[in-house]
């Protein structure tokens, strides 16, 4: 070893003659190993400290992956797993709220994602060329999975502000339709029958053509509230459609 060499040479060069050109040459030798023995040393320590240095950074960046995957993929099953769009404004309103908490956890894991990014990009300047690919794949996949579940929430999220216009929309046509056919259905079913003067008959045209004045403007409501049902078909299930199809074909017979 480099001790037991050293102190030989020392035990040398202590019992020769001082100026023995042999001597001096051992000394000369010994200087020299002293010195790359330092440099040797300090090689070690560093090549320590950079496989410590790889080896924390590997094991954060691929635990930390895993943990921010875990999270990623609950983020998915929790947007792919909502009901459809609903087509009450009510019902909507309890959707979006649904979705806000989805983007609370979002924003929260969103600062995770970075990190990871970050500690796979400098594990990937510590690490041989060979490890290199595989780590930058993983950074590739995590930018896959988070941008995927940022296009389905804000998909879901538009989704539910048109829902809620065309709901809105819809329910106020809805209501003021009901509302004009009960009013008609009532004045017809209070008709008295024809009169046989012609002084009634006249008035009852006249009243007959009044009536029909008030009744045609409305089928443009008739128009507006199907195509509303169909925009709302769109973007929600068949059942959900369904829920309101069935009000709009009693209104359209009523009609």
């Amino acid at each position: 070893t480099f001790v037991a060499i050293k102190q030989a040479a020392d035990d040398i060069i202590s019992k020769a003659n001082y100026s023995d050109p042999a001597v001096q040459e051992i000394k000369m030798k010994l200087e020299k190993l002293n010195v790359l023995w330092v440099d040797v040393q300090k090689e070690v320590k560093i090549r320590d400290s950079s496989l410590n240095d790889t080896l924390n950074a590997a094991e954060k960046f691929w635990a930390e992956l895993q943990g921010v995957m875990d999270k990623l993929r609950d983020l998915k099953d929790s947007l792919t797993s909502q009901e459809p769009v609903a087509t009450e404004p009510k019902a909507i309103k309890r959707q979006q709220h649904e979705l806000e908490e989805v983007g609370r956890e979002m924003k929260i894991t969103k600062p995770e994602v970075d990190r990871i990014r970050e500690s796979g990009n400098n594990l990937i300047i510590l690490v041989g060329d060979s490890d290199k690919p595989e780590i930058k794949k993983h950074i590739e996949d995590l930018d896959v999975v988070w941008g995927n579940i940022t296009a389905l929430y804000a998909q879901r999220e538009n989704n539910l502000i048109q829902a809620m216009e065309k709901a809105m929309q819809f329910h106020e046509t809805l209501d003021g339709l009901l509302q004009f056919l009960d009013e008609a259905e009532e004045y017809v079913n209070n008709l008295k029958p024809i009169g046989s003067e012609i002084s009634i008959v006249k008035q009852q045209i006249e009243d007959h053509k009044s009536f029909k004045d008030r009744v045609d403007p409305h089928g443009v409501e008739i128009e507006a509230l199907n195509r509303q049902l169909n925009e709302l078909s769109e973007i929600t299930s068949v059942d959900q459609t369904a829920l309101i199809r069935n009000g709009v074909n009693g209104i359209n017979k009523r009609w």
